[in-house]
């Protein structure tokens, strides 16, 4: 009996290593990949407009504008269905954990290169990531909508809106080049975009992500002891 045990605890391993740890699951992968694609065509549309030889040169002004319009305000409809969506739980966990900051999340801007510090699914420079990315949506949305229909709100909110919205742009686009700089620099993080998956041992070689780590942990010990992984 003893041996059976054992027997399945490492089938229970093989089967982790080979099929990997979920990071991801499907609503979070669509709810990032929609939105990602409606911000880099808002970005594309917004340099257009912004830079005057590009408009030139592209042509077709209405278009671009209400395509801009458009995909301003469809920015935020991902996240919103995602989170009254029937399979939400993991995308609002992951957001309670963006929203939260620990002291390791500090000690990460603090950190040397190269070495690493606790943390939870997410470290510090990627929730900072995460709240530039919320805050810079929402001021694009509100300015847009007072840039776009500025009749009902004043000149001087119009102007204002204007300096926000352009300001707020330079930032996204800036922070949007950096985000795939850094998605391309790790493959493993990337392809798990895709797949919603990481390897088992990457998951146990990198304490930022503790949840696998010691779900994984479990079933060594589990097989280690004799007993089979739901009863450690």
């Amino acid at each position: 009996m003893l041996a059976r045990e054992v027997r399945d605890g490492e089938q229970g391993r093989a089967v982790e290593v080979e099929s990997g740890v979920e990071r991801f699951d499907l609503t979070e992968r669509l709810v990032h990949w929609t939105t990602g694609i409606l911000l880099v065509s808002l970005l594309v549309t917004g340099t257009i407009l912004y830079v005057p030889s590009l408009m030139l040169s592209v042509g077709h002004r209405a278009t671009i504008v209400n395509i801009h319009v458009i995909t301003g305000l469809a920015l935020v409809a991902p996240i919103v269905i995602g989170l009254l969506g029937r399979r939400r739980g993991a995308l609002v966990a992951d957001v309670r954990r963006l929203d939260r900051w620990s002291k390791s999340d500090f000690a990460y801007f603090r950190r040397k290169v190269g070495v690493a510090t606790e943390a939870g699914k997410f470290n510090g420079g990627q929730k900072l990531a995460a709240a530039l990315f919320a805050g810079g949506i929402l001021a694009m949305l509100l300015s847009g909508i007072v840039m776009r229909w500025s009749p009902p709100f004043p000149n001087d909110w119009a102007r204002g809106a204007t300096l926000v919205h352009d300001t707020i742009y330079l930032v996204l686009f800036v922070l949007t080049i950096g985000h795939i700089l850094v998605a391309v620099s790790r493959p493993v993080q990337l392809r798990s975009m895709f797949t919603g998956r990481v390897p088992a041992d990457w998951a146990l070689r990198h304490p930022t992500d503790p949840t696998p780590l010691r779900r994984s942990a479990r079933r060594e010990e589990g097989a280690a002891a004799g007993r089979s992984p739901a009863s450690g």
